[in-house]
């Protein structure tokens, strides 16, 4: 994740790990650095386990750019990847492990849905408009949004989808569009709901589902673990934008 908040690198960074590794998860957790974070992430890649890499030379937003070093990440390890889970990380905590949930174990590629629809949310009508035009986000303006900053899957199903994403990105930025701040969402959601991507081997996942719980447009209790849940659901694996609530 990249973000261009870097206040508080550390607590971000410890709780981002520190909730996956108490949550059970003992695989491999990767992370992607710049200068600014260096030196929090290379204090906390022994304490938790985790894998540094430097973030690559991009050509367009770091928020579209990293779906460029996450396709590459795959050609090169993906022998040995069952399954991943592309993260956001500022606003991400982890109660459970999410790999273990059976929606995960169900469902070759997992998408996560938020409470409101595409054309119900400006930023979303933006990103779609942006890149694809007016036709294109009528087409799609009723169905919910898909939130690009947690994705699941199997190593297989990612490399299909990360394939998609980066053909389209590169496109639109080789015909001069400006690869701006969210487009990646744009880009997902079209390629869900427009193009069916993965349709037969996947699952939009709603907040009530259990797995990632994405706050932004929801409505929200406590629940008996101090972290937030839908009202009147259950905890959920992953907590999303729990920083935009008060």
């Amino acid at each position: 994740d990249w973000s261009s908040d870097v206040c508080s690198s550390d607590l971000v960074l410890d709780r981002f790990c520190g909730t996956a590794r108490r949550s059970g998860f003992g695989g491999r957790i990767v992370l992607w650095t710049d200068e600014a974070t260096l030196a929090t992430a290379t204090g906390l890649q022994r304490k938790h386990e985790v894998e540094l890499l430097p973030c690559p030379d991009q050509p367009y937003h770091l928020m579209t750019a990293r779906y460029l070093a996450y396709e590459e990440f795959l050609v090169r390890n993906g022998a040995g990847i069952d399954r991943v889970l592309l993260s956001d990380v500022r606003d991400v905590a982890f109660l459970s492990d999410p790999f273990v949930h059976a929606l995960a174990l169900r469902h070759p590629f997992c998408a996560f849905l938020e409470d409101t629809t595409i054309g119900d949310s400006i930023f979303n009508k933006t990103w779609v408009q942006q890149a694809f035009g007016d036709a294109a986000f009528l087409a799609i303006a009723h169905e919910p949004v898909s939130c690009s900053g947690t994705t699941l899957g199997t190593a297989d199903a990612m490399r299909v989808y990360l394939g998609r994403l980066n053909s389209i990105a590169k496109t639109l930025h080789a015909k001069g569009q400006p690869i701006t701040v969210g487009l990646d969402q744009g880009i997902h959601n079209v390629l869900l709901h427009r193009d069916r991507l993965l349709e037969s081997e996947r699952i939009l996942s709603s907040n009530r589902d259990g797995l990632v719980f994405t706050m932004g447009y929801s409505q929200h209790e406590l629940g008996a673990s101090g972290w937030p849940q839908p009202v009147g659901g259950t905890p959920a694996c992953i907590t999303h934008q729990f920083d935009r609530m008060n």
